[in-house]
């Protein structure tokens, strides 16, 4: 376990952090994108994992904007992370470890990180655990794209602010509709399209996250994010890799598809076979 604060600046901190990622992502360095005082607050926080990941979700709500930017679930509280004190003690530990402080971007503890990174055999970036790379200044931002990339490292990225097309070629465009992902791939972006829990197919053109509950179902086996290397953006204008889609999994969506499940048996799973969009 490694924490490094990478960037402090506007009110924001970035940090840089070396685990075990999750079972779905695999081992990769997370970046955790917070408001400052937040992560003061978790570095005088004293309590259990889920207490401070409760603490962590309420100091970021009255400024998530400025770490989340333009994401919808801010709104409608449907956010995996941070509006889940569970998942929320991930990004809360990450801030709470990270003891030295910067200002503006430390290359010099980006390289070590990725170095350390490269000890444990890992060569992937998640952005982010929380939060979005799109919040920190674009000259920072690709400070960090090209120091990991020169350090042979890929992209794991997501962003919700499609004018952030210096992120293009490295971060997928969530979107949340059929209609949004057509408009931001003849932008040139490749998107991760959030889709209905209760989705009964895979639209024409994506493949289906293959690290989700759904393919896994329908393969019967997972493939961790890390070594499928679908979500790191448009490599060059004419990228021509199928976009992503994923059946929506915050708060609240589990207990509805289990509902439905009890009502008409595995419906989704058998059309999303059917539409034998599986890949990876």
């Amino acid at each position: 376990m490694f924490d490094a604060m990478i960037y402090r600046g506007n009110g924001i901190v970035a940090i840089a952090t070396i685990n075990k990622g999750n079972k779905k992502t695999g081992q990769v360095v997370g970046l955790t994108i917070a408001p400052e005082s937040t992560w003061q607050e978790m570095q005088a926080f004293k309590g259990g994992s889920l207490a401070r990941g409760a603490a962590y979700t309420r100091s970021v709500k009255p400024q998530i904007e400025t770490v989340c930017g333009s994401c919808p679930f801010i709104a409608t509280g449907k956010c995996y992370v941070q509006h889940n004190a569970q998942t929320a003690s991930q990004p809360a530990a990450n801030l709470a470890r990270a003891i030295e402080t910067c200002e503006g971007f430390d290359a010099d503890a980006w390289r070590l990180t990725l170095t350390l990174a490269k000890r444990y055999r890992i060569d992937r970036v998640r952005s982010a655990v929380a939060g979005d790379l799109a919040a920190l200044p674009a000259d920072v931002a690709l400070a960090i794209l090209e120091i990991a990339k020169r350090r042979g490292f890929r992209m794991l990225g997501y962003t919700h602010e499609a004018q952030a097309v210096h992120l293009q070629s490295t971060h997928m465009l969530s979107v949340h509709s059929e209609a949004e992902a057509r408009r931001a791939i003849a932008l040139g972006w490749r998107v991760f399209l959030v889709g209905d829990p209760l989705a009964t197919r895979v639209p024409a053109g994506f493949m289906i996250c293959p690290s989700s509950d759904e393919s896994i179902a329908l393969r019967g086996r997972g493939l961790p994010c890390h070594a499928c290397g679908a979500c790191d953006g448009a490599r060059r204008d004419d990228d021509r890799r199928s976009s992503v889609f994923v059946v929506r999994h915050g708060g609240g969506d589990s207990s509805r598809k289990r509902a439905a499940k009890k009502r008409n048996g595995n419906v989704a799973i058998e059309v999303l076979s059917a539409s034998r969009r599986v890949v990876g």
